[in-house]
């Protein structure tokens, strides 16, 4: 497993100065964290998914960000996973469609074939 951290900010992406050698078209995993407010802009998800073409995309708002020696709430941050031989599949639901978190846990694990899980 290979990962990276990234932060972009202010129009421009920047690398942890601790990642290293990383293939973003082969990464399996991207979690991507940053303000509510941002991460609603469209543009993030396209931006990412170009970014890493072939990633299941995972986006969580917070209230700020740490990267490398420094706090913002400016942008967002991105950690970037790549397997050696681990397959990834994601899923989702819409947390509302549920009475509560437990049974919305319940309904996501549902949509996963039980061969696949690991």
């Amino acid at each position: 497993m290979k990962t990276a951290i990234y932060q972009y900010k202010n129009d421009q992406w920047s690398t942890h100065p601790q990642s290293k050698g990383l293939n973003e078209t082969s990464v399996q995993l991207v979690l991507c964290f940053g303000e509510k407010k941002d991460l609603n802009n469209p543009l993030v998800y396209e931006m990412l998914r170009s970014k890493f073409p072939s990633a299941e995309i995972v986006i969580c708002s917070t209230a700020g960000q740490i990267f490398h020696n420094s706090v913002s709430e400016e942008g967002f941050n991105v950690t970037a996973i790549e397997f050696a031989s681990t397959r990834v599949k994601s899923r989702k639901v819409n947390i509302k469609d549920y009475e509560d978190s437990f049974s919305a846990g319940g309904g996501l694990i549902n949509q996963f074939e039980r061969n696949d899980l690991a």
